[in-house]
């Protein structure tokens, strides 16, 4: 079985945005996608609350999107889930 790796943003409003990096090396900005039984069978969750830090839905868009500092053209679902997570967190990233 393979594992997959998303990433979802939630705004100070309630509504959410999923993404994730697909094997094509695309990647999906899904807004407001039904993701409660996606969630009750992930095996990992992280979360960080990052409302002070003053970053948008559109400055993750476009990150995620390959805009500043695009990831490496063969990076993994994996990376792509830390690197969004690890942008709109302020964590340092550790991959």
């Amino acid at each position: 079985m393979c594992c997959q790796y998303y990433v979802v943003f939630q705004t100070i409003a309630g509504s959410a945005v999923m993404s994730e990096r697909l094997a094509d090396g695309d990647f999906t900005w899904q807004v407001s996608p039904e993701i409660a039984e996606r969630n009750s069978q992930a095996k990992v969750l992280r979360t960080a609350c990052v409302g002070g830090r003053g970053i948008t839905l559109g400055d993750m868009q476009n990150l995620c999107a390959g805009g500043a500092q695009p990831l490496p053209q063969k990076s993994t679902a994996k990376h792509y889930a830390h690197m969004a997570f690890s942008k709109a967190s302020g964590e340092k990233q550790e991959m």
